[in-house]
């Protein structure tokens, strides 16, 4: 047996031993007195969230396991003192942080981001989904849970169907948002007596969400058909409107009576007036009184009053309150002719009364002599000044905007004057009768003191036609000195013009 070979340690190994007993020593000899470990640190739960815009979590501040008697706050949104966090506007990020109330030195934080994804919902709706004997001129009003971007409301948001006239039935809507609620005003009568459906789309708010497409259904009223003759003390109200006068029938408004119209009432069709009546159809600006499509024939012994009023214009498109001796007051008022193609024409008798801050739409035809004339806006009208036309004792601060002006030949007596006369369509001239120069009878016409939309005299100047730029035009037309600027009872320009009206077969 051959005998065991001994190794001598190596220094490293000889190092290690004596490393490793004297750390089996001190062990020994120092057990019992180890450092302790650090206190458990401040946590705060959730450490991140992502809310919805004012919905809510609670927040927990620990010491290790134990819950921690904590201050809080937060950068954005609101927090109470038991921790309850409500998540401030759609893409804002908030801190919120803890705080140690028994060593405010102690805190810690956690992160959130208020971010919205749900849609607007409807809270509801005036008139409700499924009502019944709704004014055919009735507001729609939607109220939603969150508002919406107001570059989403347009006039392609809203369709209404069926209405009186099915080619303006989207042109004619009025929209207005405010604080969370939509309303939508028809222009024209929503059909009498028929389902009706508002339908919007393509709302959204401001974060992008966009609305699902609405639908609200109802049912109009019928109204009140009247078929016999108005004598006495008549009066149209809210509860009986519309009121539709019968088509196949002449309904008078018999010889010295009168007829009262409520604001917001409707009226549709034609009356016949026997003379030495009163009508009287006074809205306010919330409600006025809409006549819808009539021809209402008067006598020049017939005293009227319409006060905010629309006459919309349609088919046979024509209305006249009264002949050239009446004396008829409208104050802020709208005459529209719907331009259709079936329309002709539609004439409006001032008589001896007055107009005043009222808007005319083109179509118009103007006659009536005396009165005044004030602070009108006239869009695309051809207004004619003199006997057999248009011919008050006053025309002042009105805008005839892209339109046409002219003097009939028998001249005005009208004082014409503070006037704007914006975009007009032809040279201002005397009226031409059989064409060319032919029936004109001379004279000056002073229209000094008005406003042409510049103050270039030359642009002025090329806007007038008078014996000045054709010797066969024995008739001057005096437009010095002028206005450098609109006068201030002038109703202003709109800063878009709008958009121009076409007839169907014009297109």
């Amino acid at each position: 047996m051959l005998p065991t070979a001994r190794i001598p340690p190596t220094p490293t190994t000889a190092r290690l031993c004596a490393l490793t007993l004297l750390a089996t020593l001190w062990c020994a000899c120092g057990e019992g007195t180890q450092t302790p470990p650090p206190p458990p640190g401040l946590t705060v739960s959730p450490a991140t969230s992502e809310l919805e815009p004012g919905s809510t979590t609670h927040f927990t501040a620990r010491l290790g396991q134990e819950l921690a008697d904590v201050s809080w706050s937060t950068s954005a949104g609101t927090i109470d003192v038991t921790g309850l966090f409500t998540a401030p506007a759609h893409g804002t990020s908030a801190t919120v942080t803890a705080v140690l109330k028994a060593d405010t030195s102690v805190s810690a934080s956690a992160s959130v981001v208020s971010k919205d994804t749900r849609p607007p919902a409807v809270l509801s709706s005036s008139p409700a989904g499924g009502a019944a004997d709704v004014p055919v001129m009735s507001p729609v009003r939607i109220e939603f849970n969150e508002e919406l971007d107001p570059a989403s409301v347009s006039p392609g948001t809203v369709q209404i169907l069926p209405m009186e006239q099915a080619d303006s039935a989207s042109s004619s809507i009025q929209l207005a948002y405010e604080q969370r609620v939509l309303t939508v005003t028809p222009g024209i009568p929503m059909r009498r007596d028929a389902d009706v459906t508002v339908q919007l789309s393509g709302l959204r708010d401001g974060a992008g969400n966009a609305v699902p497409q609405l639908t609200l259904r109802f049912k109009t009223r019928a109204g009140t058909l009247v078929s016999q003759d108005l004598s006495g003390a008549a009066r149209f109200t809210q509860d009986g409107s519309p009121y539709v006068f019968d088509p196949n029938k002449v309904v008078h408004l018999t010889r010295g009576s009168s007829l009262q119209v409520e604001p917001g009432v409707v009226v549709f069709g034609s009356l016949t007036d026997d003379g030495e009546t009163s009508i009287q159809a006074i809205g306010t600006a919330e409600e006025p009184v809409t006549f819808w499509n009539g021809l209402l024939r008067g006598t020049s012994s017939s005293n009227h009053v319409f006060k905010y009023t629309r006459f919309l214009l349609f088919n046979p498109g024509f209305f006249t309150s009264a002949p050239t001796g009446a004396t008829v007051t409208y104050e802020h008022c709208l005459i529209d002719w719907m331009r259709s193609s079936l329309a002709v024409y539609s004439s409006l008798f001032v008589g001896a009364g007055s107009m005043s801050d009222c808007e005319l739409e083109s179509g118009v035809t103007l006659y009536g002599d005396g009165g005044t004339f004030r602070r009108n806006t006239l869009h695309g009208l051809q207004l004619i000044l003199g006997p057999n036309h248009f011919n008050p004792l006053v025309v002042e601060n009105n805008l005839l905007r892209a339109g046409k002006l002219y003097v009939a030949p028998q001249g005005t007596r009208a004082v014409i004057r503070g006037n704007s006369f914006i975009g007009l369509t032809n040279r201002v001239q005397q009226l031409t009768i059989g064409g060319g120069n032919a029936g004109r009878t001379g004279g000056t016409f002073d229209l000094s003191g008005n406003y042409w939309g510049t103050t270039v005299e030359a642009e002025i100047d090329a806007l007038v036609l008078d014996s000045a730029d054709d010797s066969a035009a024995n008739y001057t037309i005096q437009w010095k000195p002028f206005l450098s600027e609109p006068a201030p009872e002038t109703p202003a320009a709109p800063l878009v013009p709008r958009q121009a009206k076409k007839r169907p077969d014009s297109q």
